[in-house]
């Protein structure tokens, strides 16, 4: 039996998309959006590298970062080889560029709309990484979780026929929290 990368990949994408729900619908939570757009992040990245896996007949180098060699005299020689992160494991490929593959190489069809919601999320992403996010999360990431949940589990069905009604793919409205003040 062949072990299969693209259903490794896969439930692990899941199990990072139910954490995402999981934080975000915590009752108090400092840090609700912001952490859900990573987790959401992540688990769209390792979805769509299942589906380069899975077309891909499971070889894990397609997702590998690949560079020049390096020669003694620190000039780049012709052979590629795989690049390596600061861990010394291989480096892969991007969400983006995960993205690109499935969509030049006709792997499967990424809707505007999945691409929209991806980059929307990923603005909140980076500014809650790399600096601080100033103005009030709530209602966008309210409105860009709902939309990347119902993305994510169409895609899910579509690329790999998996039906996730088994687990409550749902975000807790917040808005209504506002007119307990009232």
């Amino acid at each position: 039996m062949t072990y299969s990368y693209s259903k490794k990949f896969l439930e692990t994408s899941i199990a990072v998309m139910i954490s995402a729900i999981e934080v975000y619908n915590k009752p108090d939570h400092k840090y609700r959006e912001e952490s859900f757009s990573i987790l959401a992040l992540n688990a769209w990245e390792i979805f769509f590298k299942a589906k380069i896996l899975l077309e891909k007949k499971n070889g894990l180098k397609s997702l590998y970062v690949y560079s020049n060699n390096i020669l003694k005299d620190r000039s780049k020689g012709k052979r590629r080889v795989i690049k390596k992160n600061r861990c010394n494991n291989p480096m892969t490929i991007s969400l983006m560029k995960a993205m690109s593959i499935i969509e030049n190489e006709k792997l499967g069809i990424i809707d505007k709309n999945v691409r929209n919601n991806i980059e929307a999320l990923m603005e909140i992403r980076d500014n809650s990484i790399h600096l601080i996010n100033m103005n009030n999360l709530s209602k966008k990431v309210q409105e860009l979780g709902s939309a990347t949940l119902i993305n994510y589990l169409a895609l899910m069905k579509e690329w790999f026929s998996r039906d996730l009604r088994e687990y409550n793919f749902y975000l807790m409205p917040l808005a209504f929290l506002k007119d307990l003040d009232s």
